[in-house]
Order: C-alpha cells, then sequence, then structure tokens
C-alpha cells in the first residue's frame, strides 16, 4: 500500500455533468479549466489508463510500481492510492483486460533467468484480487531475449495482444486452458530504410484488426506512420505499409504514435519540425485521413504548428478525442513566462471541410506546487473529466504527480 501524501490542490467546483459540453464545432470554444492534483510523488510517472469505477491504473519507472488510484467515495475526500506489484523500469500502460486484469510490459525485470537483469524484458500480467484487500497475481506472458524491449501492450479481439520493440511488431495470443502458455508470434521486422525503424510510439487497431503506429527514423529520415494489416487466411503474412514519410521542416519529425478518431482518421503529434522559432521546430499536431477509394493514397494534414511561446512546444505523445472530435494534448513546455513548464491545448475541427482548425490553451502549468512538464498523453474519464501526469513540481519539488482537469 502507498502511503498517501496529500499534496496542494488548485481549488475549485469539480462537476458531476460531461466535461465537454460544446455544441458546435469553431463557433464554441473549450470553456476554462480547473486543476487539481489527485495524488503525489511519482519520480518518473508514465500517464494513466482509466478502468472500471473510474479508478486510475498507471506506472512509475522511478519507483517501479504498478498503482492504481480509486476515486474518493464522499465529496472532499481523497483518492486511494495502491502499490499493485514493483518492477525494475515498467513501461507506460498498463492495458486493462475484460475481467479487470492488467497487462504490461517491462524494460527490464528482476527475475530474469541467469541474472541478465539488464537486458531481458518482459509482457506481463496482473490479475487482481479475489477478495477485497488482496494481493494482486503477477504472471511473466512471454520473456525477451537480450537486447529486445516490448514498448507496452493494446488488446485486440479475442484478448489477443499487440506489441512493439523498437525493431519488431508481435502479438501473444492467449492459452486454450488456465495455465498453459501463451502464443508468441513475430508479425513484422522492420528493415529500416524507406519503411522505417524504430518504433517506439506504440500501436492502436483499427478496423478489421489491423495495426496503426509510427517508427521515429527511417522513410526519408524523419520517421513514419504505418499500417499492418492481418492476412485474409490464418498463417499468411500480415501487409505492411507506409502511409507517410515525415521529411522534416513543416513536415515534422519525432512521430511517436497516433490515435484513431471518426472514420479512422489518425491524429498523432511531432515533438520537432513545424515552426521554426525553435532550433528544431516547435512541433506540430497532424492528420492522416484514410483514402476515399479503395487503393488510394492516404491523407497527410498538419492541424497546428506550435509557436513555442504562450502557446507550447514540444507536444507530448498522443492525444484524446473528445465527444465533439476535439484534440486535447499536452506540451512538454512553453505556457507564459520565459521557461513556461506546459500547457493543455484543445484543437476544435472547422465547421466545414477543408477549413482551419483552432487552437486553444485550456490551461498552462505554473510549476511549484501545482505542478509543471505534463508528460504522456491525457485520457478521459467516465465522466467526462481528462487525467494525465505531471513529472516535476508536485507538492514536493522535482516531485511528479497525477491530475485532473475540469471545467468551471
Amino acid at each position: 500500500m502507498i502511503t498517501p501524501r496529500l499534496c496542494p490542490r488548485t481549488r475549485g467546483p469539480r462537476l458531476a455533468a460531461a466535461l465537454l459540453l460544446l455544441t458546435g464545432y469553431a463557433s464554441a470554444q473549450p470553456p476554462p479549466f480547473t486543476l487539481t492534483i489527485l495524488y503525489c510523488c511519482l519520480e518518473d510517472a508514465q500517464g494513466v489508463t482509466v478502468g472500471s469505477g473510474g479508478v486510475l491504473y498507471g506506472t512509475d519507472r522511478g519507483t517501479g510500481q504498478v498503482f492504481s488510484l480509486a476515486p474518493p467515495t464522499s465529496p472532499g475526500a481523497a483518492w486511494t492510492p495502491t502499490t499493485l506489484y514493483t518492477f525494475n523500469f515498467p513501461q507506460p500502460g498498463p492495458a486493462i483486460g475484460s475481467g479487470g486484469e492488467l497487462y504490461g510490459a517491462t524494460a527490464r525485470h528482476s527475475a530474469c533467468a541467469g541474472g541478465q537483469i539488464l537486458d531481458c524484458s518482459l509482457v506481463y500480467s496482473l490479475a487482481p484480487p479475489t477478495s477485497p484487500g488482496g494481493t494482486w497475481t503477477e504472471t511473466a506472458i512471454y520473456r525477451f531475449l537480450a537486447g529486445s524491449i516490448p514498448l507496452g501492450v493494446v488488446i485486440g479481439a479475442g484478448g489477443v495482444l499487440y506489441g512493439s520493440t523498437y525493431e519488431t511488431l508481435f502479438s501473444l495470443s492467449p492459452p486454450a486452458s488456465p495455465g498453459s502458455s501463451w502464443t508468441f508470434t513475430q508479425l513484422y521486422a522492420f528493415a529500416g530504410g524507406s519503411e522505417g525503424n524504430d518504433a517506439g510510439g506504440g500501436l492502436v487497431i483499427g478496423r478489421g484488426g489491423a495495426l496503426f503506429g509510427t517508427t521515429s527514423d527511417g522513410g526519408v529520415g524523419y520517421g513514419t506512420v504505418f499500417a499492418l494489416t492481418p492476412p485474409a487466411a490464418p498463417g499468411d503474412a500480415w501487409t505492411h505499409s507506409v502511409l507517410y514519410r515525415f521529411a522534416g521542416g513543416s513536415s515534422g519529425t519525432g512521430p511517436s504514435g497516433v490515435t484513431i478518431g471518426k472514420d479512422g482518421v489518425l491524429y498523432g503529434t511531432l515533438s520537432g519540425g513545424g515552426n521554426t522559432a525553435c532550433s528544431v521546430g516547435c512541433g506540430t499536431v497532424f492528420a492522416q485521413a484514410p483514402p476515399s477509394t479503395p487503393g488510394g493514397a492516404w491523407v497527410f494534414t498538419t492541424l497546428y504548428s506550435f509557436t513555442g511561446g504562450d502557446d507550447g512546444y514540444d507536444p507530448n505523445p498522443g492525444v484524446a478525442i473528445g465527444k465533439n472530435g476535439e484534440l486535447f494534448g499536452t506540451t512538454y513546455g512553453g505556457g507564459p513566462g520565459a521557461y513556461g513548464p506546459g500547457t493543455v491545448f484543445a484543437l476544435t475541427p472547422p465547421s466545414s471541410a477543408g477549413g482551419t482548425w483552432t487552437k486553444t490553451t485550456v490551461y498552462s502549468f505554473t510549476g511549484y506546487p501545482n505542478g509543471g512538464v505534463p508528460v504522456y498523453s491525457l485520457v478521459f474519464g467516465a465522466d467526462g473529466v481528462l487525467y494525465g501526469t505531471v513529472d516535476e513540481d508536485v507538492g514536493i519539488q522535482l516531485m511528479g504527480g497525477v491530475f485532473s482537469l475540469t471545467t468551471e
């Protein structure tokens, strides 16, 4: 059990109503937001996932813990943190199964055979206890050979896990009977060059079980967006396709994963490129729309280029999609002041096709004691509240924490 350490928090009314009350697109801007620190203090927070009952699950690389954060049972009470298990360098996640079990990956693990602690990684499951207050049960689903590092997993049809290392894409199929081994399959190995390499942004699952992701290198040197389509017949090879090759400059650099929106459109962020006010570019938000006819080309669009000032710079991986198609994300730096500690932004889609997306800074972090330097993507709770993590300046300086964002 984590011993709760209460943090100073920004006070504000918490709405039970949905976060987003927008009735239009460009004509209706996101309302003001109030930030509340739910928990501190984390050493290297990796984002959170929302589970049943509004419980948040996350990982902290600094302490190695996979933790849960349960919402209060009465108004004004504190959230309840619990350490579920401690690993050696857990990756972001975890993914939540249909039975409440958690799935994730580690970059190192203290129980590796042969003492290869620094080079042995695994995909794990954590099964919830059978009675309240019991212990979660950890199982190593698959151990990777030295040098291969799984970067997290997503859950597909039939409980199949899909994931990536820097060099490969893989699946893990659950056993046919309890206690048997999971089946590991390498779906694709990147060859570098024009097809890209360094698949470090994680995967998302689209229609028909297609996998989408990014590489941070290759293509024409600045990374790619790719698709991996399942075969028509079991046992045949999956089909890899490059949907876009980043060219640097206004095209951007440093992709790190995508999110799937309405009609299969992919949305993502680039840590560099775009506006040249920053030394390597201030970063952008982009969309990748599927072809209008079978076999056609995907359409790439830069939705916004950050300027490096009050609007922020270096957007973090991933965006959360609102009910009206708004995109919410965070920037690692920027905001008011010469060295602002990051922002939360919203991009509102245009009222007509081909129009300009409207960017709004909905929250600017102020640093100690209310948090700064947001990391990883935001997620929506069932109540429409946004949740995320910061890396610094919560309660105790240089420590991070978990926060919520609600409308005024």
